[in-house]
């Protein structure tokens, strides 16, 4: 496998462009690009999701949905940068590791089957994933030159 390396010209220049710019500008710039790349993300997992009957095996009755409407983008500061993850929250976390991988069906206690894994998480990240990464760049590319022309002009006022 051939190795492919490449040189930006005038790099330096916007390291210390960059390196200038006031952090919560960067972290600003960054969590709002992240997050709107997530929500691509987002709305690829709601769609993929998959939803149950009304009723369970004993014939109870259950809000159908329950796991889709839990779906939602956390996004967080660190001291790296900015953390986001598009996840299930609420009671509807207990189980949706079981509908992506899948699992035991235990009737008072005898198995009575398996029920097959349903990567619907998986699915919308394989789908949707290239767009996210594009969307994300474009955005903090243009974050970072909105930032930068604002200090231009302002110095060229001083």
């Amino acid at each position: 496998m051939s190795k492919q390396v490449f040189e930006i010209v005038g790099i330096e220049a916007i390291n210390k462009a960059l390196a200038e710019v006031p952090e919560e500008f960067r972290d600003n710039v960054a969590m709002k690009a992240t997050k709107d790349a997530a929500n691509i993300l987002l709305e690829e997992a709601r769609q993929q999701c998959p939803i149950g009957p009304s009723r369970d095996i004993f014939g109870r009755y259950r809000q159908p949905g329950r796991l889709k409407a839990s779906l939602k983008m956390i996004g967080k500061k660190t001291k790296t940068g900015v953390d986001v993850s598009v996840r299930p929250t609420g009671k509807a976390a207990n189980y949706a590791h079981l509908v992506e991988f899948g699992h035991r069906i235990v009737i008072y206690g005898q198995q009575e089957g398996f029920a097959a894994p349903n990567a619907f998480m998986t699915r919308s990240f394989d789908a949707k994933a290239v767009e996210a990464n594009n969307r994300g760049i474009d955005l903090i590319g243009k974050g970072f030159l909105d930032v930068l022309s604002k200090r231009v002009k302002k110095a060229m006022k001083k």
